[in-house]
Formats: C-alpha cells, sequence, structure tokens
C-alpha cells in the first residue's frame, strides 16, 4: 500500500508465507482462493505465478481489515471533493499525506455507491468528474 501500486513483491510474499510455515501448496491454493474471490489477479504457469497484484476490491479489503482510521480518510476526503472544481487535477494522496492506491480505493468505493465519478492522473492525480454529495 505504501508504494502506492498493487503490483505486490512476490519474493517477500513467499518469504512471509515461509516464515509462518506455509508449504507451497498452501500458499498457492490461498492465492488461487484470493483470485476467485477477484481480489487479486494472478497469472501463473505450472505452479508458478507470473503475475501478482490486488485489485481495487483487495485494496478495499484490505484497507477495512487493516485501517482503523478509513472513515476519517474518507470523511476527509468527502471534505475536499465537495469543495473541488469539476475536472482539475488533483494531487490527493500528497494532499492527505496517504498512498495515492489507497485514496483511489476510497474513491472506487464511492464510485460503487455512485457518488463520484473520477479518473486517476498520473501517480498520484486525480480529477473528480462529478460529485453527488
Amino acid at each position: 500500500m505504501a508504494a502506492g501500486h498493487k503490483m505486490l513483491d512476490q519474493a517477500a510474499v513467499t518469504q512471509a508465507c515461509e516464515a509462518a510455515g506455509l508449504t507451497h501448496d498452501e500458499w498457492f491454493g490461498g492465492l488461487v482462493e484470493l483470485r476467485e474471490q477477484k481480489l487479486m489477479q494472478m497469472r501463473d504457469y505450472d505452479g508458478k505465478v507470473a503475475l501478482l497484484a490486488l485489485t481495487m476490491p483487495g485494496v478495499w479489503a484490505y484497507a477495512t481489515r487493516n485501517r482503523p482510521d478509513l472513515a476519517d480518510i474518507t470523511e476527509r476526503l468527502l471534505d475536499v471533493i465537495d469543495q473541488v472544481e469539476p475536472n482539475v487535477a488533483l494531487a490527493l494522496g500528497a494532499e492527505f499525506g496517504e498512498s495515492p492506491l489507497l485514496v483511489e480505493a476510497i474513491l472506487d468505493h464511492l464510485a460503487g455507491r455512485r457518488l463520484v465519478i473520477f479518473s486517476r492522473v498520473g501517480a498520484d492525480s486525480f480529477r473528480i468528474h462529478r460529485f453527488t454529495g
């Protein structure tokens, strides 16, 4: 999350699983299960992982479980986007001191509730096209 992108460091994931005592089959089975739940993208061949990335629902699931301040951040974000001029790029991650990936996950969740229409512009900027608050 802190890196601001959805790609996971496969070597770090493998090390963490080994430290937890998971076998390769258990680790791989868990990844397949997360993929089936649409929380992760994974491309694999012969039991080897070629691509490993979180989906936005996966980022949201992580954030809801691990960020007790998520409601606070969401409220602050709602306050900001309520005041912005439509279609102007804003560096929202920098404004909140949060990962752009977390900001995108919140905006994606709000978009799913039909409260906002947005697009990501570059590494940290977002355009709020419409907000219904």
